[in-house]
């Protein structure tokens, strides 16, 4: 009896795969045992009856954001008797942790043990926000067990990223899928300190990573405090006028505040300087 699968499925639910021999005429009793995160002990979890095959259980007890489960099956006559097992399987279990400074995420897993031959391969699948499709975004070799996934070209996205690992023995069909992983990049905000006429910028405004944004409001004021332009758009950019005439050389204080969908609020303030070039 060999091991097909060991899969956590959603955070309760693994799904358990093996193959035993179909040669069988009468029904054996197939009893899955598991050992959980930090515990020494193997405990019974469930049986079914089966005449051999492709046998699939399942696990719906487990807490698959904890760590990694441990499992073996074994067959069980009408004596009592234990007359077969499968070897322990390891589940994958990933871990991740927000890399803000970097706009990556780090991720971390260990390694599938059970099957008969040496894994193969592992993938990461990756889907943009809670729900999403998760597609391959890199494959590594049997023995790579992290991976920094650098989202700077994903910062037009609302910041939330979930993954998977799938470790596979293409020799033999075989897979191994680890627990989702959700994680949340805070929005990025990024300012201009100063607008240039004939320059560079012509215009001025914020921009905005990882936010689907619901609210925005950005003023810019005088030195006295007067507001001279706002707007509630976050395409909008300010020319550095006030009524569609060219203000002075200056620095002008500005108020920004943004709320996206999850209810995150990120305010900033500060100074913008004009600057005109002949």
């Amino acid at each position: 009896m060999r091991w097909l699968e060991a899969s956590i499925v959603t955070d309760s639910v693994a799904v358990l795969r093996v193959e035993a021999d179909a040669s069988a005429t009468a029904p054996h009793v197939y009893e899955l045992w598991r050992n959980e995160p930090y515990d020494d002990d193997f405990e019974f979890v469930n049986s079914i009856f089966s005449v051999g095959g492709a046998v699939q259980m399942l696990d719906s007890t487990i807490e698959g954001q904890v760590g990694q489960y441990r499992y073996y099956i074994k067959v069980v006559n009408a004596c009592g008797d234990s007359v077969l097992g499968t070897p322990v399987a390891e589940t994958v279990f990933l871990s991740g942790t927000v890399l803000e400074d970097r706009l990556s995420n780090a991720l971390a897993w260990t390694p599938f043990e059970g099957w008969e031959a040496p894994r193969t391969r592992q993938v990461l699948l990756r889907g943009i926000q809670y729900g999403g499709v998760l597609e391959e975004v890199a494959d590594f070799g049997p023995f790579d067990f992290s991976y920094d996934d650098e989202l700077e070209d994903q910062i037009g996205t609302p910041g939330e990223f979930c993954y998977r690992v799938r470790a596979e023995q293409g020799d033999n069909g075989w897979t191994s899928v680890s627990n989702l992983v959700c994680l949340t990049l805070p929005p990025v905000v990024w300012v201009p300190n100063a607008l240039v006429y004939n320059g560079f910028n012509n215009t001025w405004k914020p921009s905005v990573a990882f936010a689907d944004v619901t609210d925005y409001r950005l003023d810019v004021f005088s030195r006295w405090g007067d507001m001279i332009w706002t707007t509630e758009d976050p395409d909008a950019a300010w020319d550095g006028t006030r009524d569609g005439v060219l203000l002075p050389e200056a620095f002008y204080p500005y108020t920004l505040r943004i709320q996206d969908g999850a209810g995150r609020v990120v305010a900033r303030r500060g100074h913008v300087q004009v600057v005109r070039r002949p």
